[in-house]
């Protein structure tokens, strides 16, 4: 599918796309779900905000990109996972990922620019890429046996400092380049550092 200009507001439950390919240059709002895995193409939402609903896994088609002026949402259901790491990817708002009924499974993020999480808990791995700081507007948890949380934004800042911060291994890297490269990062109770660059 490709919708263009204004606000796009596809939410049957039984959409069913092959890839979904979306442009709203001047919409406030685009609010898309699908009954099944939702695979998606060049996404150009310039001012508004982004809700994309899936009956199961959230992926991008190979060197398409994702770019939301506000606010993006992504809700999968429980024990799914969102891929959304392609190259050229850009978020200049906060980034929600949402478990329907449940923790999802694992989340890959990569953004062109400054990242803001919102409150996560998955049941398996988190993978964060920023080419700008990397905060956070709730806490993060990704603990339990074998779960990994990484966050990359080399020369830039990872403020993680929310107390209720939760992990069992973590990777930071923010070294190599030209900028400031601080790293805040608390948690809970016990933590791996692993592979860690400052």
């Amino acid at each position: 599918g490709n919708l263009a200009a204004g606000n796009i507001i596809l939410i049957n439950p039984g959409n069913n796309f092959g890839s979904l390919a979306l442009s709203s240059p001047n919409g406030s709002s685009v609010n898309v779900s699908e009954a099944n895995a939702t695979a998606l193409d060049n996404v150009a939402v310039n001012a508004g905000a982004l809700t994309v609903t899936s009956g199961g896994d959230i992926t991008q088609v190979a060197s398409r990109t994702v770019t939301v002026g506000g606010t993006a949402t992504f809700r999968a259901p429980t024990g799914n996972s969102i891929t959304l790491g392609n190259s050229g990817n850009t978020f200049n708002g906060a980034v929600n990922f949402v478990g329907i009924g449940g923790n999802l499974q694992n989340v890959t993020i990569l953004d062109t620019t400054a990242l803001v999480l919102s409150s996560l808990t998955l049941n398996g791995n988190l993978q964060v890429t920023a080419g700008g700081d990397i905060t956070q507007s709730g806490p993060l948890i990704v603990n339990g046996a074998g779960r990994t949380a990484t966050f990359a934004a080399p020369g830039y800042n990872i403020d993680l400092g929310t107390a209720a911060n939760d992990f069992t291994t973590v990777v930071i890297n923010s070294g190599g380049g030209t900028g400031a490269d601080n790293v805040r990062l608390y948690d809970v109770n016990d933590l791996n550092l692993a592979n860690t660059d400052i």
